[in-house]
């Protein structure tokens, strides 16, 4: 094999790994789940693959059912988060008897392996400008806006929205 064949067989093996970390950094996020929360969508200890692009050249906010990996806002907790997308911002969210309301509308979660499984002791929340309210689709094993003593997800916090799969 001739020298000049090695190198350019050298530069496309660079570029191929500098495209793949550019694409990792800042498209996709790939991550690990490391609870059952949102469990039967996405298994625990499973790797999902989020889309980044979006958030870091625009900031927009994301639509509700959306399945975002945010950084916790908890006060100490650096962790990366997985939830479902249920309030925008200006919305208000009612739990009661077992279902999500939006604006006073029952919402719907085809995803839930059983219907009318929401339980938290909630009243009317008007979601502030700049936050989401999120859930986990295991009801009930997720700790999420329910539980949150701020229950609210700054939109500058969202990571990346999962990729359909």
């Amino acid at each position: 094999m001739k020298r000049s064949d090695v190198i350019r067989i050298l530069w496309r093996c660079f570029l191929f790994c500098l495209i793949c970390v550019i694409l990792l950094t800042y498209v996709y996020a790939i991550c690990k789940v490391p609870s059952g929360s949102m469990e039967p969508t996405i298994r625990t200890r499973s790797f999902i693959l989020a889309l980044r692009l979006p958030y870091i050249i625009s900031d927009p906010t994301p639509q509700v059912g959306d399945i975002i990996v945010f950084r916790s806002h908890l006060p100490g907790d650096e962790r990366l988060l997985l939830k479902r997308v249920i309030g925008l911002p200006g919305d208000t969210i009612e739990i009661h008897d077992g279902h999500v309301y939006r604006n006073g509308v029952v919402l719907d979660e085809p995803y839930l392996t059983q219907e009318g499984a929401t339980y938290a002791p909630w009243a009317a929340y008007t979601v502030p400008d700049a936050k989401l309210m999120v859930l986990g689709d295991n009801r009930g094993n997720s700790r999420d806006s329910r539980y949150w003593r701020d229950p609210y997800v700054p939109v500058d916090a969202v990571w990346g929205r999962v990729l359909s799969f």
